[in-house]
């Protein structure tokens, strides 16, 4: 994948594989403290790293700075809902673990699956994260990686893609730069947050031949 020019410097865009495995670990850590699935302990999100990197319908695209072969960001995205049933599998009984052992996160654990059924429409891909490290933000890094995943959504025949977000400046950046609409509102559990639920179309990006 081509090296992408930013506000501040040349930096490369790539696939992950599992030899990312530990590296996209820390860097969620940093990122997303306070997710639900940091709160269920490190093994938990390795599995889950794990199954996305292992899994062919699934993509971890990388961003990183050359010289140094750092990863400052990333973007994972489910392209189909087949994925392989022995990564799953690994990640449901580590979790299964994890909430036995965190029983105060068992309700939080159930209203999340259960906020996150239906409702969008066929031939979706789906973006579970993107992310940056706070010392790499304010370069536009996140905005190219969404930019690659709309290409590459289109490319395996998606039509629409579809985020979740709390943040109200992340969701008017998909408004305004991908034509983004809101298709649900997810109150947060106990009266925390609310997430927004957007998605946009394929199209609103070129596509590479």
């Amino acid at each position: 994948m081509a090296d992408t020019r930013t506000k501040a410097k040349l930096v490369k865009l790539r696939h992950g594989s599992i030899r990312d495995l530990d590296d996209c670990v820390n860097l969620h850590h940093v990122c997303m403290p306070d997710a639900l699935i940091t709160r269920l302990g490190s093994k938990v999100v390795k599995a889950y790293f794990r199954s996305i990197l292992l899994d062919p319908h699934c993509t971890c695209l990388l961003v990183e700075f050359p010289e140094s072969a750092r990863i400052c960001g990333l973007i994972i995205l489910r392209k189909s809902s087949r994925t392989r049933n022995a990564n799953l599998l690994d990640l449901w009984k580590t979790s299964v673990i994890a909430i036995v052992q965190r029983p105060n996160l068992i309700w939080n654990v159930l209203f999340e699956s259960w906020s996150n059924r239906g409702g969008l429409p066929q031939a979706t891909a789906l973006i579970e994260y993107v992310y940056v490290h706070p010392q790499a933000r304010g370069r536009g890094l996140g905005h190219e990686l969404l930019v690659e995943t709309t290409k590459e959504s289109a490319r395996v025949g998606a039509r629409w893609v579809c985020t979740k977000t709390a943040n109200a400046r992340l969701a008017k950046h998909y408004e305004i730069h991908f034509g983004a609409h809101v298709v649900r509102r997810n109150r947060g559990f106990g009266g925390g947050t609310t997430s927004l639920v957007l998605v946009w179309p394929t199209t609103s990006m070129p596509v590479e031949q």
